[in-house]
């Protein structure tokens, strides 16, 4: 009679719901949920602590009928929950390994492989809703989370989205995946209400609309003096229309609930903050309005960041225009001012250029120069070179390499706008710094080939010495 009152389990769902150890489908008790939020069953249950015991997913599983573990090897036996132990050890499609001692049609035909068939939604029993109450408001474990206490037992959504998650509870993920294959019933199920939903959020918002609620507003009437009894206001709503006759034809007033006192069904009262608001009641979804002022609020912020990083970026470069720009210990080269120049202080003030000195064939400071840059035929006097031997280096120079003096970087520039920012005048001051450099480097490695020059070819010790002899 069993068979036929309940319902068989789908195979693709079936095998969905699998032992963590054993890796076979759960189909007996102990059901334990461990560490990693998984479980383990009957099977496997010494290696499982006797904590956290699964009794709400024990209570489901309970409604349907199994295979048998040996239905690959064609086993056509159904059984009940708790009955796959004993039919295991005794059971004669065990496989080709023992084939010995097997049926005979599981050595010759080959394994079958699992349907891909729908999960129908099963009704939960009424014999079964104690075992799936939650230990503190008693209302029915519908929708996710769930969490599972050490000794079993659960905390539902409504208590964990009121006051959060208890200490010391594991989230039961195992009893959450069965439950969508099953239809609840609505917590208001004792007091007439006949409504059933799939495992979710959808009987979470019925159950705050459900009109078999209990909501009882709290009594504001004041006793008049000087008044007849008869015309006196009832303090208790239940009794207001118990002497008064009704039509049948009139339609009943719907009344919008107030703020006021709550009574549930396990005997408890609680007060509600906000009126038409139930208590437990899912969070309302956020309306076009309230979207479109939050991208709104979001926008705004990110252009205040924006614009706040733009002034920090720019109080940055004023501050480090103030600072000196090495490119090493021995050479620094300071920038023009301490702010980004303005145009109608450029007009006023000349700009700052420093000059191509040099002394002793070393870079002098910026403080010491002189504005300006200085001409060739001064910054060659200064090396001592003489006119014949000048003219001679300048005409090799030309045509080996192409010499760029520093006073010629200013030709078809801008100066003001050249050392108006900080990177651009950067880069220009260390471009003008590497070709001095260069200019020495070029100008002491030229080589005279002439033989008065001191500079020809040494190829012997004695070539060497003679120039040396020559330069004391």
């Amino acid at each position: 009679m069993y068979k036929m009152q309940m319902p068989e389990i789908s195979f693709s769902f079936l095998s969905t719901q699998t032992c963590t150890n054993c890796q076979l489908p759960v189909t007996c008790a102990p059901v334990y949920v461990i560490n990693d939020l998984s479980i383990i069953c009957g099977r496997c249950k010494k290696y499982a602590k006797d904590h956290y015991r699964n009794y709400a997913y024990e209570a489901l599983a309970s409604t349907f009928i199994y295979p048998c573990k040996n239905w690959r090897n064609h086993c056509p036996v159904k059984l009940r929950w708790n009955d796959s132990l004993d039919h295991e050890q005794e059971c004669n499609y065990v496989g080709c390994c023992s084939f010995c001692c097997s049926h005979p049609g599981a050595f010759f035909k080959g394994k079958r492989h699992i349907p891909q068939d729908e999960s129908k939604l099963t009704i939960v029993p009424d014999n079964l809703l104690e075992d799936l109450e939650c230990v503190n408001c008693r209302g029915y474990l519908n929708n996710v989370p769930v969490h599972i206490q050490t000794n079993g037992q659960n905390v539902c959504h409504r208590c964990i989205y009121a006051n959060g998650a208890p200490p010391n509870t594991r989230r039961n993920y195992s009893y959450e995946n069965f439950s969508q294959i099953f239809l609840f019933p609505c917590t208001n199920k004792e007091r007439g209400c006949r409504e059933r939903f799939q495992f979710g959020r959808q009987i979470w918002k019925h159950e705050a609309k459900c009109e078999y609620a209990r909501v009882s507003r709290t009594s504001s009437y004041r006793l008049e003096p000087r008044s007849p009894i008869a015309n006196q206001p009832r303090l208790n709503d239940q009794y207001a229309y118990q002497n008064e006759a009704m039509d049948i034809n009139e339609e009943p007033i719907t009344r919008p609930k107030e703020r006021g006192v709550i009574k549930t069904h396990s005997g408890h009262y609680y007060g509600t903050i906000t009126p038409a608001k139930a208590l437990f009641a899912p969070p309302e979804n956020n309306t076009e309005e309230d979207n479109t002022k939050k991208k709104l609020l979001k926008s705004l912020a990110k252009k205040q960041g924006r614009n706040i990083l733009k002034n920090e970026i720019e109080m940055g470069r004023r501050y480090s225009e103030s600072e000196s720009l090495s490119t090493n210990e021995s050479y620094s080269i300071k920038t023009s001012g301490n702010s980004t120049p303005d145009i109608l202080e450029s007009s006023k003030k000349p700009y700052y250029i420093p000059a191509a000195d040099y002394n002793n064939d070393t870079l002098s400071r910026p403080d010491s120069r002189e504005s300006g840059y200085q001409s060739h035929q001064k910054y060659l006097e200064e090396f001592g070179f003489d006119q014949n031997s000048k003219a001679r280096e300048s005409i090799q120079a030309q045509s080996q390499f192409p010499v760029l003096y520093p006073h010629q970087l200013s030709d078809g520039f801008d100066s003001i706008k050249r050392i108006s920012r900080r990177e651009s005048g950067r880069n220009l001051l260390i471009n003008e710094l590497k070709l001095k450099q260069d200019f020495i480097k070029r100008t002491h490695s030229i080589k005279n080939n002439e033989a008065g020059s001191l500079y020809k070819q040494c190829n012997t010790l004695e070539d060497i010495r003679e120039v040396n002899n020559r330069l004391r």
